[in-house]
């Protein structure tokens, strides 16, 4: 009962959460298999209220700080607070992790695809009414597969240019550079053992990563930016139109009902984790601890990666110490230098423009 009640929570979260990611292929695939094998009804009560409580506030927060900053997650953490970067970076790297793993089913859907125009389709005579051709379903499945690659691909993408502007005119051959990249990374799938690591990452990599960094990332902007800067960056900036019961319902979401209810996802993740298995016909295999613990590196390396990272600012001088004297000070930096002062002149767009929170008046003096 205790299992069926996690992965309840499970799927649901992994219906919504993959958002953020646009892994839309695995979610129709998966949200079908969880609602008809734990009660029909059961698995939709539970997936429409983690809907409301944190698939939709977090699909709108995300939807808001990029299309606000332009920008990919690392540069949006980063401008809102240096310490924070290490959540963008973690995220991409649970995108990384998507993509590799997202490759094989779209494979799979390939091959079923073209084999369903033979006359007697290999699954034809399996005994089943619903082993028929399925030609339009599997053509269905390849646009909305390779309509996610494009978006995944792309925010990869984007974070290279981020992070090395001068690179913006070779965005193409970043594009192709990061294709080719998982490419040659998914040929250990097409081994013997290549099952195995599809398991692997698709047990470990999506479970406790992914709401880790769901709960750092609404924790930083719910709290640390402020659940009502972004309020007000909706209702003055983006203009969107929100009644108060609207804004309260914003405001409840992003600063206790998700944040409490991805703790209770981690901890239940904890709870009842057990060995890794997997059935190969009327053949159930078990993985082997040493598999379990490169599993247990995956779990917890983007969570390590944001802790590395605010430990790395935790040691160093504060932020605006390390402003450069020539940045252009219409991106938030430095407009004067002398031997005791920096003149910082800070826009008010906190994420496009500013600097550290954006927690200081538009024009202050920092005395070094």
């Amino acid at each position: 009962m205790a299992d069926t009640k996690y992965r309840f929570a499970i799927a649901g979260m992994r219906c919504l959460s993959e958002e953020e990611h646009a892994d839309r292929v695995n979610q129709d695939s998966y949200f079908q298999c969880m609602f008809f094998r734990y009660g029909g009804i059961t698995f939709l009560s539970a997936y429409l209220i983690l809907l409301v409580v944190v698939g939709v506030p977090l699909y709108v927060l995300e939807i808001v700080l990029g299309q606000y900053s332009s920008a990919g997650p690392r540069s949006v953490f980063s401008r809102m607070a240096p310490v924070s970067s290490g959540i963008g970076t973690a995220m991409l790297l649970v995108l990384a992790f998507t993509v590799f793993t997202y490759n094989l089913p779209v494979a799979w859907i390939i091959f079923f695809t073209a084999a369903s125009f033979n006359r007697s389709p290999p699954w034809g005579e399996c005994g089943h009414e619903y082993n028929s051709p399925s030609v339009l379903f599997f053509v269905m499945l390849i646009t909305m597969g390779l309509d996610s690659q494009f978006t995944m691909v792309e925010m990869l993408s984007v974070a290279v240019v981020d992070e090395w502007p001068r690179l913006r005119p070779q965005r193409h051959w970043i594009s192709m550079g990061v294709c080719a990249a998982f490419l040659a990374a998914n040929l250990c799938m097409c081994l013997d053992g290549g099952v195995r690591v599809f398991v692997l990452f698709d047990h470990f990599a999506f479970s406790f990563s992914q709401f880790a960094v769901a709960l750092l990332e609404i924790l930083a902007v719910g709290w640390a930016f402020g659940a009502e800067r972004v309020l007000d960056l909706m209702s003055s900036e983006m203009k969107i139109p929100m009644s108060q019961w609207v804004k309260l319902y914003w405001r409840l979401a992003w600063r206790f009902a998700a944040p409490v209810v991805l703790v209770a996802i981690l901890g239940s993740t904890v709870a009842f984790h057990g060995r890794v298995s997997f059935t190969a016909g009327d053949t159930r295999l078990v993985f082997q601890p040493w598999e379990d613990g490169i599993g247990l590196v995956l779990m917890l390396a983007p969570a390590v990666l944001v802790v590395l990272t605010a430990l790395q600012y935790k040691v160093l001088p504060r932020s605006l110490g390390h402003v450069a004297p020539d940045v252009d000070p219409r991106d938030g930096a430095v407009v004067d230098v002398d031997e005791d002062t920096v003149a910082v002149l800070l826009h008010t767009n906190p994420l496009a423009k500013g600097l550290s929170l954006g927690m200081v008046p538009e024009e202050v003096e920092v005395v070094l």
